[in-house]
């Protein structure tokens, strides 16, 4: 009988690992590949837009979000 609940444990353990590995593979092909950064402008201007890859943005660079656009939820907006 403890034999079965072990196996049974190991077996629940690898299907929670396989199904955690799926769903971190699904969020990493959300990921956007590029950013749309505002060059030169300030808070009532935006200045220019270009578009940068996602990988060179750093800390208090500011981007133009547009409507229908999917955004991580990890960022924070002032």
């Amino acid at each position: 009988m403890l034999i079965a609940f072990v196996l049974l444990g190991r077996n629940l353990e690898q299907r929670a690992k396989i199904k955690a590995t799926s769903d971190m593979t699904g969020l990493l092909s959300v990921l956007p590949t590029k950013a749309r950064l505002v060059v030169n402008g300030d808070a009532k201007d935006l200045g220019s837009i270009v578009d940068v890859p996602c990988s060179s943005l750093s800390v208090g660079d500011k981007i133009v979000v547009l409507p229908g656009v999917s955004i991580g939820l990890s960022l924070f907006f002032m």
